[in-house]
């Protein structure tokens, strides 16, 4: 009788810690902000590397991100509430359209949710998401950094996609209050509205 006890006393810490981790993640996001931080995006599909891209995220919250591509080559993917314009620099072409899910922005899947509604479930400084709805599913593997900041996440599509975002170098950057997030496009740019 014991023995069971303490198993499901285990049990239920083990949940209470793995929330705890993913709030006190998103907890420490939000006190960054607003934030810049270094990435790289790396797709996987069938277990190939098919990208690789890295650059700098200017985070002014949810409804404000401004990802700004530097390798392999230069583009802009800037977010405005759950709008989004794509400057392809090289190509020339802005792409313009909206986001149709939370499933295609990693920090709202990271912050916005509320643990109540995701599966969680944790290692020492991992938390493994997953959320299933009517149309999609989400499945997320975080590795926090000491910090509680995340620095690996890996976002498993059903259609056999990973893709991996690798965070360094937060840092808190009160300029972007001040700043526009307009992006400067050139007039001999092609606009392709989704």
């Amino acid at each position: 009788m014991a023995a069971k006890f303490f198993l499901i006393l285990f049990l239920t810490v083990q949940h209470l810690s793995s929330v705890n981790q993913f709030e006190k993640m998103k907890t420490e996001l939000m006190k960054l902000q607003p934030f810049s931080v270094q990435f790289k995006q790396t797709l996987i599909h069938n277990n190939i590397q098919e990208a690789s891209e890295s650059g700098i995220i200017y985070f002014l919250d949810l409804q404000h991100q401004l990802w700004k591509y530097l390798k392999p080559e230069e583009k802009y993917f800037l977010l405005e509430k759950d709008s989004y314009q794509f400057y392809l620099v090289d190509e020339k072409q802005l792409l313009k359209g909206k986001i149709s899910s939370e499933n295609e922005n990693i920090f709202e899947l990271l912050l916005k949710n509320s643990s109540q509604e995701l599966k969680v479930s944790q290692q020492k400084q991992i938390i493994q998401l997953e959320l299933n709805q009517a149309d999609w599913q989400i499945k997320v593997r975080i590795k926090l950094n000491k910090d509680f900041l995340p620095e690996r996440v890996e976002h498993i599509q059903e259609n056999n996609v990973l893709t991996v975002y690798e965070f360094s170098n937060f840092k808190t950057d009160q300029e972007l209050l001040r700043q526009s997030f307009a992006l400067q496009i050139p007039p001999d740019v092609e606009i392709i509205e989704d």
